[in-house]
């Protein structure tokens, strides 16, 4: 059901994308 919760690398994609937003200032 939740394959993220099973791949860490989606996982650290999802937070790298989150940080790059977050450091755009979105």
């Amino acid at each position: 059901m939740a394959d993220e919760d099973d791949l860490p690398e989606q996982l650290r994609i999802r937070r790298e994308k989150r940080a790059a937003i977050l450091s755009r200032g979105g």
